[in-house]
């Protein structure tokens, strides 16, 4: 059942975006981030090292190099907007950041499991049937922040009610577009190069409930191939999507 509380807007609680110039309060092991739209995140050392493997082997090779400071730690992610990002600093707060927080407990107590909250395994080949045996922030987080649906759609997230609805909705392209499918896609390639396997299975099983019943010419239309399509035309959309390849 879920509470009143998993129906609430998903929010950020421990990484901030820092106003570049401003004084800020920064805790030691913070880890600053910068996006390509210039955008910088604050971020706990300990959730990005364990959430991504990209982003921990990036730090112990700087840790190696004695590039750390104490003053602060950039991290380059310059393929990677805010909005992404946001997304994706949502999904390494929940299972992987500060144990600490009064929030974390309460999901705990909601989950009722004294451990860890981890994410949900899924198939690979994707099983779609799994999709509705997700935890329950995990079904909030594929509503509000992976299709991007408006306020009005979030009681969908019971009991996974989001798996058909999608599927129905997405019989056309232009229905399709409702679903904010770049946003997935820009979420779903974060996620292979951060190396966070879970997230980027999640968006993959995601897409595919939403391509489900959209044909090849459509498929193509959404990755912007609209002519011929041949080993070239192959070549480069591996090129521009190379999750494509996994």
């Amino acid at each position: 059942m879920f509470s009143s509380s998993q129906m609430e807007r998903l929010e950020l609680r421990c990484t901030t975006c820092v106003v570049e110039g401003k004084q800020q309060n920064k805790m030691l092991l913070d880890v600053d981030v910068r996006l390509g739209d210039g955008a910088i995140f604050r971020c706990p050392f300990a959730m990005l090292r364990e959430g991504s493997r990209t982003v921990s082997e990036l730090l112990d090779k700087m840790k190696e190099e004695e590039e750390f400071s104490t003053e602060q730690v950039e991290l380059p992610l310059p393929s990677v907007d805010s909005t992404v990002f946001e997304t994706v600093a949502l999904y390494l707060e929940h299972f992987y950041g500060p144990t600490d927080s009064t929030q974390l407990e309460e999901e705990k107590k909601v989950l009722n499991n004294p451990q860890l909250v981890r994410p949900t395994s899924l198939s690979r080949p994707v099983c779609l049937q799994e999709l509705y045996h997700l935890s329950e922030w995990e079904h909030c987080f594929v509503v509000q922040r992976l299709l991007m649906w408006p306020q009005d759609l979030w009681e969908l997230c019971r009991e996974g009610q989001w798996v058909d609805s999608s599927a129905e909705s997405a019989g056309s392209l232009q229905s399709m577009g409702q679903c904010n499918v770049q946003h997935i896609l820009s979420v779903l390639e974060a996620a292979a190069m951060l190396e966070m396997s879970s997230l980027r299975d999640l968006c993959a099983a995601v897409l595919a409930n939403l391509l489900m019943d959209v044909d090849e010419r459509g498929i193509l239309e959404l990755m912007g191939v609209t002519e011929a399509f041949g080993p070239e035309e192959e070549r480069k959309l591996l090129n521009e999507y190379p999750w494509l390849k996994l």
